[in-house]
């Protein structure tokens, strides 16, 4: 029989950080204006409010799409019409000085689109950001207009954004839409819409730092014998440092996957001293069951032996990740209700079910069972990964490694809407960046790693 564990989560216990307050939704930042405008380890090449232009760039063969952008153009101007809580306007919520205007291109084409773009910034490609509508396609189209262009766009070291006809079209949506979308434009410029309030790990010596770490390995779904290795790197508040990935051959023997694996972790640990010395660090690794077979998990733990051997950490915990096909439910008044978002539940010693989908508020009607259950997800900790020894000394609980992934599902730059994501960014993003390098790879020649000294400190893959 599974049992609640008594240290349950919840959202108020992981306030946001704005730039003036702290507030409990991501529309907050309206009124409390963005964390950051540069990210927060002040090293990175790139900054919000270095642009000076955002381009919306559209099909001019399109009549509809032509109103449709400029529409688009002017309620990201102005903020959408009539009402400033929705969308006040971009330069207004975050505070930036950015010109606005649209601009056709001649076809569906990446070459044309980029070239128009190219053309349109008088000033700076750098300083320059483009805003795409493109058709909806279904993204699993290995050949799309989509993935065409934003490869076109990456090789040349641009990050872009791309909304679809679809979406402008429908009146509602597209309203609560801009919020959303803006957020994502100003963190791919550099910014840093808001982080969390408290270390998520707290009550730590100064003499150590703690960072949260995704790991993992994807293969190709075409090319079985080619992956990607590939780390995302966020501190103690959830604000994201940097990306690194590597190419990886997956045959038989695992010789290239553990050097590759070291050689990231290795990589992640020297970006990290540069920006904090010498200090200790403490390294959660998050990674998704999903993704990783006991082959991969043996080369992890290889890896992080490997790292470890020569003074990379000074602990070392890990957790596996993995959605379910558990339901859960409770009563109350005689009725099937959702069980509160952050419930933990224990099924035997490191091995947990967090809630992250279903009541936010046990006093709301609305978590009455209308449509769906609440499945959690499965969290593990892998003490077999870790190095023998090296985390015992600290005093980090189960509570602490739980709040790790209950504070990565509050920050989702993307999907704002929902204060608590169904799974934490260091894993949903990683799996975002390992699916998107392989396609760029494989199908588009586009090598990430080439102009990774820009990329790799922005959310390009959002």
């Amino acid at each position: 029989m599974i049992h609640v564990e008594e240290y349950d989560f919840s959202i108020d216990e992981f306030v946001l950080r704005f730039g003036k307050k702290s507030g409990i939704i991501p529309y907050n930042i309206i009124d409390y204006k963005p964390h950051s405008k540069s990210p927060v380890h002040g090293r990175s090449p790139v900054s919000a409010d270095t642009y000076r232009d955002i381009v919306i760039l559209y099909n001019k063969n399109d009549n509809e799409i032509e109103r449709l952008a400029k529409r688009l153009e002017g309620d990201l101007k102005n903020g959408y019409r009539g009402s400033s809580r929705i969308f006040p306007g971009f330069n207004k919520v975050f505070d930036l000085n950015v010109d606005i205007r649209s601009h056709p291109f001649d076809k569906y084409d990446p070459e044309n689109i980029y070239r128009t773009f190219e053309d349109r910034c008088v000033k700076s490609i750098n300083t320059c950001f483009p805003l795409i509508i493109l058709p909806k396609v279904n993204k699993g189209i290995y050949d799309s207009i989509y993935y065409r262009t934003k490869a076109e766009f990456l090789r040349n070291g641009i990050v872009s954004q791309v909304v679809t006809k679809d979406l402008l079209k429908n009146e509602n949506n597209y309203k609560w839409a801009l919020l959303p979308i803006a957020i994502q434009i100003f963190t791919k410029m550099g910014g840093v819409p808001y982080v969390l309030n408290r270390d998520i790990v707290s009550g730590k010596s100064r003499d150590y730092s703690v960072f949260i770490m995704g790991l993992g390995i994807s293969q190709h779904p075409l090319y079985k014998n080619r992956g990607v290795g590939f780390i995302t790197v966020f501190d103690n508040k959830g604000a994201w440092y940097f990306m690194n990935a590597k190419t990886i051959l997956m045959r038989k023997d695992d010789e290239d996957l553990r050097d590759k694996l070291s050689e990231l972790l290795r990589s992640a640990i020297n970006e990290i001293y540069k920006l904090y010395g010498n200090k200790n660090i403490i390294l959660i690794i998050h990674y998704s069951g999903k993704d990783i077979s006991s082959r991969e998990e043996n080369a992890i733990k290889d890896a992080i032996n490997k790292v470890n051997e020569s003074g990379g950490f000074v602990a070392v915990y890990v957790l596996k990740i993995k959605d379910s096909n558990i339901a859960i439910w409770e009563i109350k008044n005689g009725e099937y209700a959702y069980p509160p978002v952050g419930t933990v539940f224990r099924l035997k010693q490191d091995l947990y079910l967090l809630v992250t989908s279903g009541c936010f508020n046990e006093d709301k009607t609305d978590c009455n069972i209308r449509r769906g259950l609440s499945r959690p997800i499965i969290i593990s900790r892998h003490r077999n990964i870790e190095p023998e020894g090296a985390s015992e000394e600290f005093n980090i609980t189960d509570r602490d490694l739980l709040a790790t992934v209950f504070g990565m599902c509050r920050l989702n730059y993307s999907a704002v809407q929902n204060p608590v994501s169904r799974e934490p960014i260091t894993t949903r993003y990683s799996r975002e960046i390992a699916w998107l390098t392989l396609r760029l790879k494989e199908d588009f020649d586009v090598d990430i790693s080439g102009v990774q000294n820009k990329l790799r400190y922005v959310m390009w893959f959002i």
